[in-house]
Parts: C-alpha cells; structure tokens; sequence
C-alpha cells in the first residue's frame, strides 16, 4: 500500500499525476494497481508487494557464478527497457530510475522486475512540481539523471542514463556512486561481456550520447550483444580460436568507446568556440600592445596561418583518442641578446581521462625559458559542460573569466625576472 506522505497541495498533486499515469500502463514490467482510492481524505492505492531489487540482488550476487549474473541481469534489463518504451511512447518520463525504485516478483517460479514509485514522473506541459516558491527543490536521493541534469527540462533520455546506471548496478564489482555517475567508475564483475557493458555505460553517460528513449536503449542492448536473447559469448580462455574472438570483441568495444568519445570534440567546439575565439583575439591585441620589448608572434611553436585557423579545426586536431595531445593557438617568442630567451604559449590540450565533472580538453597557459634556468610555469584551465572555464588554485576548483586567463599571459610577459640579461 502506497500513501501520500502528507496532505500538502504539491504532495496530493503528484499522488494523483503518478496513479493517472500508472492506470494507463499495462506491462509485466511496470507496476499494477490492485485497488486506488483518490478521495481526498483517503488518498492511497494497493499494488503487489515484492522484493526491493538492493536486496534482491545480495542474494544473486552470492549464488551465481560471473556469466549467470550477466544472463540474469541482461534478462532484467531487457525487461525494464521494453516496459519503460511503451511509457516513453505515451511521453512519460519516470525521472526516477535507481535500484530503490525496483522491486521483485515471482512470476511462475522466475524472478520479474517491476519499476515502481511514479512519484517524480514527468510529461510535456506538465507543471515542475519540485519547484516551490520559484526555487527548485533538490531530491538528496535522485536518480543520476535527476541530480545531474534537473536545471533543464526532463527528456525520455533521462530514463536511459538511468538504465545505463541500473546496469552498472547490477553487474558492478561494487555500487557505483551515483554522484559520480561515469562509465570509468564503475568496476565491473570480470566476464567476456564486460567489455561491452562498458561500452553501453560510456553511451549512457552523457545526455548528448545517450538513446533518445528506453526502445533506443533496448537496441543498443541488441547491438551489443547484450539483450535477453544475445547469442553466447565466447569465454576468454578456452582455445586459440575462442581467446582470439574474445580478443577481437574486446577491441571492438574499446572501438566503440573511442568513436564515442571522439565525438566529445564536436560537444566542446560548440561549448567553447565563442570564449577561444576571444581569448586568442585578447592574446593577440594584448601582446602587440606592448612596446620597447622584443616580442615576435605566432613564430615558434605555431605559425600565423595554423594559429588563426578555426576553432572547430583545433578540436579535431587537438583530439588524441586514448592518447594525449595538443595543439598551440597562440606562442608570444620573447627576448633577443642581451636578453634571456623564453616563451608564453597557449595551448588547446587533449586529456583522456579528465576529473570527474569535467570534459577532455583544457586550455594551458605556458611560459619557459630557452636556457631553461628559470622553472617552467603553467596553469590548465579546465572545461565544464556550462561552457565555462575551472582552474585549481591550492587543491580549491575556482571559475575562471577570459580576462583572467589573458591577464596571466600578460603578467609573464611583462614581468621583470623573464627579462632579465642572460650573463
């Protein structure tokens, strides 16, 4: 039995949105209402009472064996997607999928998932009711999805970061932490398939890759190889003709995940083309302005014609698939006898394995000396999906503006230590 928590106008709106929704539903994997009631001094409906799928899987972590865990779970999840597809095709949102929010039934001696607590459920023109006073209020227990992305209007793809996330779940060598919710932080129960399950997390853990909805999730399940009905995967080690197709499944996979996140460059071009534009134009002006000192630009590590090139261009080459790499937008070479040679330089660098919250590429700012007598100094300024800019002064993330960023380039320029003489 289910009861509104209280009786406050958001609470008793959303009992009655989550029951209308849930009358119009009718899927093995999608919860059943025995009995509703939706008086208003006697809100509450009945549905069947079942296992919560935390406690559920305890059990079935402890009783089967690596490929069972990954044939039961690609049979759950099977059974999630399809039912959330026929939700997402009457435009529903659950906006809410987490462990939490699943129970077990038997169903003729075999385990059934059923999504349950529609509460936060979410419909085009639909009123956001977790906003309250004009703020909205924060769930301290929402889905992946809900915590990372609630600033913006609720999608059927929000479901599937949280398919991608239930996944992880059910076969990961431990919980993931759904406030850093990233295919790389999940440690996956080693099996032939676990390539491929990473391959799906990494696809289900950005909005701008993710299916559209749970029939798209479902696909890329089949895609892979991982539906309820996949063909058998070949163990790694068996003979020479199985530990070579597992070899090769696994460097699709890797495949995959670097096609994926290739497209991660085309994402920050649109996010920072604007700010780098301005950015190398302040470089420029700020650096011809100065006067009575031997500067000369875009001479050393970069030439006029490839540091004024597109934005869109240094992306692309900057990008390094799981390798590190750069390129320079902007190199100030300083100082001519009597003066020490150095250079300032900026540069677009491509980091595969960024922080948690942050995107691939960063820009760094560079400054050394040719005789390298004096230490070399640098500060990176990373990414955020907001399209601004983060550095890390004593351990402490700080924003960054544009004019900051150039001020520092100009500070090494002009101070007195890096024009000193050289004898």
């Amino acid at each position: 039995m289910k009861l509104p928590k209280d009786h406050s106008a958001v609470v008793v709106a959303r009992f009655r949105r989550e029951v209308e929704i849930v009358q119009q539903v009718q899927h093995p994997a999608i919860v059943r209402l025995l009995d509703v009631c939706l008086d208003d001094d006697a809100l509450g409906y009945i549905s069947p009472l079942g296992i919560p799928l935390d406690r559920y899987w305890k059990t079935v972590r402890n009783e089967l064996n690596p490929t069972q865990l990954y044939d039961r779970a690609g049979e759950f999840m099977t059974a999630i997607a399809e039912g959330l597809a026929l939700i997402h095709q009457r435009e529903v949102i659950h906006r809410d999928l987490k462990a939490g929010n699943i129970i077990v039934l038997e169903d003729e001696g075999r385990p059934r998932p059923v999504v349950i607590d529609f509460g936060l459920a979410f419909r085009p023109g639909d009123e956001r009711l977790s906003i309250v006073d004009g703020r909205r209020v924060r769930n301290v227990d929402a889905a992946p999805a809900e915590a990372y992305y609630r600033h913006i209007e609720p999608t059927t793809a929000w479901d599937c970061i949280g398919l991608g996330w239930l996944y992880g779940y059910l076969v990961g060598a431990g919980q993931p932490d759904e406030h850093r919710f990233h295919w790389k932080y999940h440690p996956l129960v080693p099996e032939a398939r676990a390539d491929r399950v990473r391959s799906l997390l990494a696809t289900c853990s950005d909005l701008d890759y993710a299916p559209q909805n749970a029939a798209g999730f479902r696909l890329l399940m089949d895609s892979l190889g991982l539906g309820a009905q996949a063909a058998p995967v070949v163990p790694f080690v068996v003979n020479a003709d199985g530990a070579r197709v597992a070899m090769q499944e696994g460097r699709a996979a890797r495949d995959r995940l670097a096609v994926e996140q290739a497209e991660l460059h085309q994402v920050c071009a649109r996010l920072f083309h604007q700010q780098f534009t301005r950015v190398r134009e302040l470089l420029n002006q700020r650096a011809a302005a100065i006067r009575d000192l031997p500067i000369v630009l875009n001479q050393n590590h970069t030439t006029p014609d490839l540091a004024g090139r597109d934005f869109d261009e240094h992306f692309r080459a900057a990008f390094g698939g799981d390798r590190e790499s750069r390129t320079c937008f902007f190199c100030a070479t300083c100082g001519t006898p009597p003066y020490r040679h150095f250079f300032v330089a900026a540069w677009l660098e491509y980091e595969p394995n960024p922080a948690a919250g942050f995107l691939p590429f960063h820009l760094l700012l560079l400054c050394y000396h040719g005789d390298r007598q004096f230490p070399e100094k640098r500060v990176n300024y990373l990414f955020k999906r907001d399209g601004t800019f983060w550095t890390v002064v004593e351990g402490v993330y700080q924003q960054v503006d544009l004019e900051g960023i150039v001020g520092v380039s100009m500070n090494w320029l002009t101070e007195n230590d890096h024009w000193r003489t050289a004898s």
